[in-house]
């Protein structure tokens, strides 16, 4: 090979080399500028977004604030809620409690009647004095425990005697009347074998009279007939 080929590959050799120094350089330098671009974006932008994440962040907790508000607000509606249904419970318990009351009450009022037999006794009296008769009827006859055929009896404590009583007291309208509470002045034969009359008055008003006439109705008993009220002083 000539010297002058060999110079010239020579020169080849550092021309490309050149040419790559060249483009290692360019490409080089491209890049420190995007670097450089890239840093300035992010230096310059850096506030604006530290601010829009500030605002955000803000926003955030202000949307938490106002949840926690909500979130507050409704365990307090809850709490409301739950405060009125405490009190319609405690209203409707105060309810059952008097009806228990109401109920207790009436028990021990039964019970203080079983304990208390002379108040049994008067309210007896009070309601036989209810369903007694009145002077001007109509009467009905009151029942007999006795078997025919029926032999009227003036002996005193015989069954058909103690139902004679209790047809006088009906008829006068003094049921219920104890035998130390009335004086029986008469009972005798009112004009027939199945025949009464009886005169009584109350030891209250012992001038008071009533004279009555009973009649035996057969399997039914003695019944008033006729009531006269009259008073001892006008008697002859």
């Amino acid at each position: 090979m000539s010297d002058y080929q060999t110079e010239r590959s020579r020169l080849s050799s550092r021309g490309r080399k050149r040419k790559q120094n060249r483009l290692m350089n360019l490409l080089i330098a491209i890049v420190c500028i995007l670097i450089v671009i890239v840093a300035g974006s992010m230096f310059f932008g850096g506030p604006e977004k530290a601010d829009q994440s500030a605002q955000t962040s803000a926003n955030g907790s202000g949307g938490g604030n106002e949840g926690s508000n909500g979130a507050a607000s409704d365990n307090s509606d809850q709490d409301q809620a739950n405060n009125d249904e405490s009190s319609a419970d405690q209203n409707g318990t105060g309810e059952a409690a008097t009806d228990t009351t109401d109920g207790t009450t009436e028990s021990n009022t039964d019970d203080d009647q079983m304990n208390n037999p002379d108040e049994n006794k008067e309210e007896s009296k009070k309601k036989d004095k209810e369903l007694s008769g009145s002077l001007n009827g109509p009467w009905e006859p009151i029942g007999t425990s006795q078997e025919p055929p029926h032999v009227s009896s003036y002996e005193r404590g015989s069954v058909d005697w103690n139902e004679k009583v209790e047809a006088l007291l009906y008829a006068t309208g003094l049921t219920g009347l104890d035998e130390d509470e009335f004086i029986l002045w008469r009972l005798a034969n009112g004009g027939g074998p199945q025949q009464s009359i009886g005169k009584l008055s109350t030891n209250a008003k012992p001038h008071e009279w009533y004279i009555v006439h009973l009649r035996w109705i057969k399997n039914k008993g003695w019944k008033p007939t006729s009531v006269e009220k009259v008073y001892k002083e006008n008697l002859p």
